[in-house]
């Protein structure tokens, strides 16, 4: 997903796209040990959950694996309207810049 993936850097986040047609849109949240101890990564993720929620997949739609990456930067200082914010930056640069569609592998079906 990083390697085949467009990168999009949004203040404190990082955002690895990939188009996948046909596919409901996936998103995946990833905080390093570098942001904080656990109570503090947890409480991030759950904020970025939100946001995700409320901004970025009712503007994006279908198709679409998505990986944030929080960058060691990322404060609980920062409300959820900036992150909010993020959000819509990350939405205008998706719609701008678009990720190529991802090659999606076949199942492989075991013999029997």
């Amino acid at each position: 997903m990083q390697r085949k993936g467009k990168r999009y850097h949004v203040g404190d986040l990082i955002a690895c796209v990939c188009r996948v047609p046909g596919e409901p849109t996936r998103v995946g949240l990833t905080t390093s040990k570098k942001v904080g101890k656990a109570v503090i990564r947890n409480r991030i993720r759950r904020l970025l959950r939100e946001a995700v929620r409320q901004v970025l997949l009712p503007a994006l739609g279908q198709d679409f694996a998505i990986v944030l990456i929080a960058k060691k930067d990322l404060s609980l200082e920062l409300p959820q309207s900036q992150i909010d914010e993020a959000m819509e930056q990350l939405v205008d640069l998706i719609r701008r810049k678009p990720p190529q569609h991802a090659h999606v592998r076949a199942k492989k079906e075991k013999p029997e």
